[in-house]
């Protein structure tokens, strides 16, 4: 396989932005102060994990779109041994 514009293959760096940008992003917490307890109770372990499963899922689903969209620009094309008569 060989790419028509190998120049765009420099931008797979690139790949790596969501997953800083979610790690930039999770360092950032936001503590709220509130007298009562009764709220915890409220927020289930397993309504967390599922939100973490989603931020993951959406993690990967950003990387693939950027990597899909550098691979549209560098155009790969698969060299045969084929001739068409």
């Amino acid at each position: 396989m060989s790419f028509i514009f190998s120049n765009f293959l420099w931008l797979l760096p690139l790949i790596s932005l969501p997953i800083l940008i979610h790690l930039y992003n999770k360092r950032k917490f936001k503590t709220v102060k509130f007298s009562s307890l009764k709220f915890f109770n409220v927020i289930k372990k397993e309504s967390i994990n599922k939100i973490s499963l989603i931020n993951i899922i959406l993690l990967i689903i950003r990387t693939l779109i950027i990597f899909c969209i550098i691979m549209i620009l560098s155009r790969p094309v698969y060299k045969s041994n084929y001739n068409n008569i």
